[in-house]
C-alpha cells in the first residue's frame, strides 16, 4: 500500500510540474484605438489552457493611459508549431487626460489570435498576432480594442 501511495504521489507531482512548465514573458505591441505596448505573461495551466497577464501603458499628445489585464485562453494546434487561441478576460486602467477628467475604466472582452513557436527549432520564442476587444462599463465606457504582434521568451 504505501508503495502505491508513493507511486501515486510521484505520478501526480510530475504531472502537476509539466502542466506549469510552460511560462513565457515579453512584449505586445499594439495598435488600434488602445495603442501602446504591454509588458505579457502566459502560464500554462496543463492541457489547452493557460492565463495571460499584461501590464500596459500609451503615451500620446494629449492622453496617458496604463492598464492591468487577464485573460483565460485556450489554444488549439493548427499545425506542428502553429497555434490559434481565444479567451475571455478583464481589464482595468488608469486614464489621464489633457483636456478631460482623469479617472479609471473597468472592462471586460476578449482575445483572439494565432501564434508560431519556435522552440522546437532549439530558440525559446514564440512569436503571435492577437486582436482583443474590451467593453469599457466604468467610466470611458465604450468600445476599445487593439490588435497587437507579441514576442515572448519561453522557459
Amino acid at each position: 500500500m504505501k508503495k502505491v501511495f508513493l507511486a501515486l504521489v510521484a505520478v501526480v507531482a510530475i504531472g502537476t510540474s509539466t502542466a506549469f512548465a510552460q511560462k513565457a514573458i515579453g512584449l505586445r505591441f499594439g495598435s488600434g484605438s488602445l495603442s501602446g505596448a504591454e509588458i505579457s505573461y502566459q502560464q500554462a495551466m496543463g492541457g489547452i489552457n493557460r492565463l495571460e497577464g499584461d501590464l500596459g501603458f500609451s503615451f500620446g499628445d494629449h492622453h496617458s493611459y496604463i492598464s492591468a489585464t487577464g485573460i483565460y485562453q485556450w489554444k488549439w494546434s493548427i499545425v506542428n508549431n502553429l497555434d490559434w487561441y481565444a479567451g475571455v478576460g478583464a481589464s482595468l486602467g488608469l486614464y489621464m487626460h489633457e483636456y478631460a477628467d482623469d479617472g479609471f475604466s473597468l472592462g471586460i472582452g476578449g482575445q483572439i489570435g494565432i501564434e508560431y513557436d519556435f522552440s522546437s527549432h532549439g530558440v525559446p520564442l514564440n512569436v503571435s498576432i492577437d486582436a482583443r476587444p474590451m467593453w469599457n462599463f466604468i467610466n470611458y465606457g465604450g468600445f476599445n480594442w487593439n490588435a497587437c504582434l507579441s514576442v515572448r521568451y519561453l522557459f
